[in-house]
């Protein structure tokens, strides 16, 4: 019984130690797939073709046959065009060149932004506005320095993890994504 046992825990031993050297035992990376095609998008959805109405990465829309503009839902591209497992990411809401989709093993989650400032020798964070880029944190002389988020999710979530905003004008939105 004793050897039955032992044989047991050693292959269970061993079957682990495979899953994780092969990886499937690890996070999953995010990884950068690209670019969109929102012409191609907007004709698959039988528009004509997709143009800007702005200069930010919100401006996109599909033009109809009858010349309406639709907004755009730059996660259904990424999922159009790279798969089920993509998110839209923007890394500059000002330049509307600047979606790309990225593959991911999901969800980690928001963020601390108060324990990461503490954790870079700052005080606390704050938001000097109401979108997504206005977090800071305050240094012990008071001063409001940017948060990089992509290091606050490397951080908290794991070197492998990608920072995105789900809504730009809600400074509460940052998520973390691996």
């Amino acid at each position: 019984m004793r050897k039955s046992l032992t044989r047991l825990l050693l292959v269970a031993c061993g079957v682990l130690l495979a899953l994780f050297s092969t990886g499937l035992g690890q996070a999953q990376a995010a990884t950068n797939t690209g670019g969109l095609d929102l012409d191609t998008y907007c004709r698959s959805t039988g528009n004509i073709s997709a143009t800007t109405v702005g200069s930010t990465a919100y401006d996109w829309r599909c033009v109809t046959p009858q010349g309406q503009l639709v907004p755009i839902s730059m996660t259904d591209v990424c999922r159009v065009q790279r798969g089920a497992d993509t998110i839209d990411r923007t890394y500059n809401f000002f330049s509307t060149g600047s979606w790309e989709c990225w593959r991911t093993g999901g969800n980690l989650g928001g963020l601390d932004l108060n324990r990461h400032c503490r954790s870079t020798g700052n005080l606390s964070a704050t938001t000097v506005g109401s979108t997504a880029y206005d977090w800071r944190c305050v240094t012990p002389q008071g001063q409001l320095v940017p948060i990089s988020m992509t290091n606050a999710c490397q951080t908290q979530r794991g070197i492998n993890s990608i920072d995105r905003f789900n809504n730009f004008y809600n400074s509460s939105s940052w998520e973390c994504w691996s």
